[in-house]
């Protein structure tokens, strides 16, 4: 997997042919602002408890995204993370977040 990790921050992801799943390493604690930016090929992705932020349209433009899981660890969810995401199914969001 390609990533661009500084201090814990995820600032980029560079999407690789053939790969759909993508597991975010348990260092990162911030998902920076779109660092999956159209990401096309994603179609899962794990969020480890790590994190406790994703920054706005961090997953801007992931058209075949399907699944993804936001654990409770996450306190902040930016603006518009999944803009342009027109495939997801399966979307799981810890209860503190009921009001999204």
């Amino acid at each position: 997997m390609a990533f661009e990790i500084e201090n814990g921050v995820l600032k980029k992801y560079t999407e690789k042919a053939g790969v759909t799943d993508v597991v975010i390493p348990d260092s990162v604690k911030v998902i920076d602002y779109r660092a999956f930016d159209r990401c096309t090929s994603l179609t899962s992705v794990t969020i480890p408890d790590s994190v406790t932020e994703i920054s706005d349209e961090a997953f801007n433009g992931c058209t075949n995204l399907a699944s993804v899981t936001v654990p409770d660890s996450v306190t902040i969810i930016g603006e518009d993370v999944f803009i342009g995401c027109t495939n997801i199914e399966n979307f799981n969001v810890s209860k503190q977040f009921t009001g999204l």
